[in-house]
Protein backbone atom coordinates (compact mmCIF):
# COMPACT_ATOMS: atom_id res chain seq x y z
CA UNK A 1 0.00 0.00 0.00
CA UNK A 2 1.29 3.36 -0.81
CA UNK A 3 1.24 6.54 1.60
CA UNK A 4 -2.47 7.40 0.36
CA UNK A 5 -3.80 4.24 0.96
CA UNK A 6 -2.67 4.50 4.03
CA UNK A 7 -3.52 7.97 4.70
CA UNK A 8 -7.14 7.18 4.11
CA UNK A 9 -7.46 3.83 6.20
CA UNK A 10 -6.25 5.97 9.00
CA UNK A 11 -9.05 8.81 8.55
CA UNK A 12 -11.38 5.69 9.18
CA UNK A 13 -9.86 4.64 12.24
CA UNK A 14 -9.32 8.24 13.58
CA UNK A 15 -13.24 8.71 12.71
CA UNK A 16 -13.34 5.41 15.05
CA UNK A 17 -11.20 6.13 17.87
CA UNK A 18 -12.66 10.18 18.03
CA UNK A 19 -16.22 8.50 18.40
CA UNK A 20 -14.94 5.90 21.00
CA UNK A 21 -13.36 8.55 23.14
CA UNK A 22 -16.34 10.90 22.95
CA UNK A 23 -18.87 8.29 24.43
CA UNK A 24 -16.16 7.14 26.50
CA UNK A 25 -15.35 10.54 28.19
CA UNK A 26 -19.26 11.71 28.44
CA UNK A 27 -20.01 8.01 30.04
CA UNK A 28 -16.75 8.84 32.52
CA UNK A 29 -18.03 11.89 33.02
CA UNK A 30 -21.83 10.85 34.06
CA UNK A 31 -19.92 8.06 36.11
CA UNK A 32 -18.25 10.84 37.99
CA UNK A 33 -21.35 12.76 38.54
CA UNK A 34 -23.23 9.44 39.80
CA UNK A 35 -20.17 8.48 42.23
CA UNK A 36 -20.35 12.00 43.74
CA UNK A 37 -24.24 11.88 44.30
CA UNK A 38 -23.99 8.47 45.86
CA UNK A 39 -21.24 9.54 48.07
CA UNK A 40 -23.19 12.46 48.96
CA UNK A 41 -26.39 11.00 49.83
CA UNK A 42 -24.65 8.41 51.82
CA UNK A 43 -23.16 11.43 53.70
CA UNK A 44 -19.08 10.88 52.81
CA UNK A 45 -17.45 13.94 52.79
CA UNK A 46 -15.16 14.81 49.95
CA UNK A 47 -15.15 13.38 46.28
CA UNK A 48 -15.04 9.41 46.18
CA UNK A 49 -11.56 8.34 44.90
CA UNK A 50 -13.41 6.69 41.87
CA UNK A 51 -15.03 9.24 40.71
CA UNK A 52 -12.20 11.45 40.55
CA UNK A 53 -10.43 8.58 38.56
CA UNK A 54 -13.04 9.03 36.15
CA UNK A 55 -13.00 12.81 35.88
CA UNK A 56 -9.16 11.90 35.18
CA UNK A 57 -9.70 10.04 32.14
CA UNK A 58 -13.30 11.07 31.28
CA UNK A 59 -11.91 15.02 30.24
CA UNK A 60 -8.69 14.56 28.69
CA UNK A 61 -10.86 11.49 26.61
CA UNK A 62 -13.30 14.28 25.36
CA UNK A 63 -9.95 16.83 25.05
CA UNK A 64 -8.17 14.38 22.74
CA UNK A 65 -11.58 13.30 20.61
CA UNK A 66 -12.20 17.23 19.78
CA UNK A 67 -8.81 17.48 18.53
CA UNK A 68 -9.44 14.24 16.02
CA UNK A 69 -10.12 15.61 12.34
CA UNK A 70 -13.46 14.30 11.15
CA UNK A 71 -12.88 11.63 7.96
CA UNK A 72 -13.95 14.70 5.10
CA UNK A 73 -10.75 16.18 6.41
CA UNK A 74 -8.54 13.81 6.55
CA UNK A 75 -9.57 13.52 2.76
CA UNK A 76 -9.54 16.80 1.95
CA UNK A 77 -6.07 16.64 3.49
CA UNK A 78 -4.98 13.45 1.34
CA UNK A 79 -5.93 15.48 -2.13
CA UNK A 80 -4.31 18.30 -1.30
CA UNK A 81 -1.02 16.35 -0.87
CA UNK A 82 -1.88 14.28 -4.33
CA UNK A 83 -2.63 17.66 -6.17
CA UNK A 84 0.43 19.28 -4.70
CA UNK A 85 2.01 16.04 -5.15
CA UNK A 86 1.25 15.91 -9.83
CA UNK A 87 1.36 19.88 -9.79
CA UNK A 88 5.32 20.07 -8.85
CA UNK A 89 6.00 17.14 -11.27
CA UNK A 90 7.74 17.29 -14.29
CA UNK A 91 4.96 15.44 -15.58
CA UNK A 92 2.45 17.39 -14.35
CA UNK A 93 4.14 20.99 -14.94
CA UNK A 94 4.12 19.68 -18.31
CA UNK A 95 0.50 18.94 -18.59
CA UNK A 96 -0.74 22.18 -17.03
CA UNK A 97 1.72 24.15 -19.74
CA UNK A 98 -0.28 22.66 -22.62
CA UNK A 99 -3.38 22.93 -21.04
CA UNK A 100 -2.52 26.28 -20.57
CA UNK A 101 -1.94 27.15 -24.49
CA UNK A 102 -4.78 25.33 -25.56
CA UNK A 103 -6.95 27.29 -22.85
CA UNK A 104 -5.75 30.53 -24.86
CA UNK A 105 -5.81 29.19 -28.26
CA UNK A 106 -9.46 28.39 -27.31
CA UNK A 107 -9.93 31.81 -25.82
CA UNK A 108 -8.68 33.28 -28.97
CA UNK A 109 -10.64 31.86 -31.59
CA UNK A 110 -13.78 32.39 -29.76
CA UNK A 111 -12.67 36.37 -29.39
CA UNK A 112 -12.10 35.99 -33.21
CA UNK A 113 -15.44 34.50 -34.16
CA UNK A 114 -17.39 37.36 -31.77
CA UNK A 115 -15.63 40.24 -33.80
Amino acid sequence: MNSISWFVYLAEVFQNLGISLTVCGFLGAIGAGFCALFAFICGDEGMPSSATTLVYWAIPAIFIACFIPSKTTMYAIAASQLGETVITSPEGKEMIDDTKKILRDYLKSLKKESN
